[in-house]
């Protein structure tokens, strides 16, 4: 791979690798692959694709976590109204100028549990995927930021949240699944097929999705959903 850029960011360094052959590049953070988007900026991780394709049935949506703006792109560019809320401004810059975010996307720097306390919007989607190997997804998930997250989520709208593996406790999807389904949504843990050090994608769905279409969906990136509420 060859480095494009390397910057100081608020959890150490981030340097920008571009692949010879394909053009895709990556988003590499504090020894952490954050993001890896195709040339052009689609999503080029399954996980990833799968939260697209979960959260494309809307006409707004709303992302916590930007990293490179796989997410944010793919969905702008299938008509989607898209807010981006991140606590990192430079990953902004980074997403515009290397990863091919555009323009259009709103972009608010700010932390997940305060835009939610502040913010009044609900919006048809929402997507959550934010983390790092310090990342405490028993603290940022706790029984009041899901009701909150749920709160904010417009009827029959859906939300798609990223759980890696490596940075959560066994038990932590389930449990943040059982929270969502308290806000009577329907729930999945969708599971990665790689055991270790893969991503568990929990999708909520105010009874808008239906189980046969997640199924499919699912399978087609590689992971296996199961029903929790």
């Amino acid at each position: 791979m060859d480095v494009l850029a390397q910057f100081s960011g608020r959890n150490g360094e981030i340097s920008i690798l571009q692949e010879r052959a394909t053009g895709a590049r990556l988003y590499h953070e504090a020894g952490v692959d954050q993001s890896y988007v195709l040339a052009g900026g689609s999503p080029g991780l399954s996980y990833v694709r799968l939260m697209k394709r979960v959260l494309t049935n809307a006409h707004d949506v709303l992302l916590f976590g930007c990293g490179g703006g796989g997410l944010a792109t793919g969905l702008f560019r299938s008509g989607l109204q898209v807010t981006v809320v991140d606590y990192n401004p430079i990953s902004f810059d980074i997403a515009r100028d290397y990863f091919w975010m555009p323009e259009q996307i709103t972009c608010v720097v700010e932390d997940m549990a305060t835009f939610l306390q502040t913010t009044p919007n609900a919006y048809a989607a929402i997507g959550v995927d934010i983390g790092g190997p310090c990342f405490d997804y028993e603290a940022m998930f706790d029984e009041p930021a899901c009701a909150l997250l749920c709160r904010r989520l417009a009827e029959g709208g859906r939300i798609a949240i990223n759980i890696a593996s490596d940075w959560a406790e066994e038990k932590t999807a389930e449990r943040i699944a059982i929270c969502l389904g308290r806000a009577a949504l329907d729930v999945w843990i969708c599971d990665d097929v790689e055991s270790i050090g893969g991503n568990t994608v929990i999708v909520a769905a105010a009874r808008s999705l239906r189980e046969e279409e997640l199924m499919q969906t699912a399978s087609g990136f590689q992971f296996y959903p199961r029903r929790v509420a």
